[in-house]
């Protein structure tokens, strides 16, 4: 098993700089055959697996609430909703418009569901 230290350990074709996090960040330089790319994908599979089944992935944190204002649930609601609402809605919005004059004002219809 290959130890943390080895896999971190810098070559010749690689710069390194601490980062403020503490951890150590690669910049690989460009040679012409390309060795310096292959070498560090090499290090970098060598490292997930050796981490693989290590890292404890948290159920909750703690910005789930977050995450339900950003995600779209439009595609959800297309499959979940009554086939009859939305020309339930478009009539609705014509009787509106007629009971209006047609010129007059608009019918504002929002949708109130949480």
């Amino acid at each position: 098993m290959t130890s943390a230290a080895e896999i971190n350990k810098p070559s010749s074709s690689t710069a390194y700089r601490i980062c403020r996090g503490g951890g150590v960040e690669g910049k690989q330089q460009q040679n012409g055959d390309g060795a310096a790319v292959a070498e560090g994908r090499e290090r970098l599979k060598r490292h997930r697996e050796e981490v693989a089944g290590k890292v404890a992935v948290p159920e909750d944190w703690g910005q789930e609430k977050l995450l339900k204002e950003w995600m779209d649930y439009a595609p959800f609601d297309k499959l979940l909703a009554p086939a009859g609402l939305a020309s339930a809605r478009a009539a609705l919005a014509a009787e509106g418009r007629r009971a209006a004059g047609g010129g007059g004002q608009r019918m504002r219809i929002e949708s109130r569901c949480y």
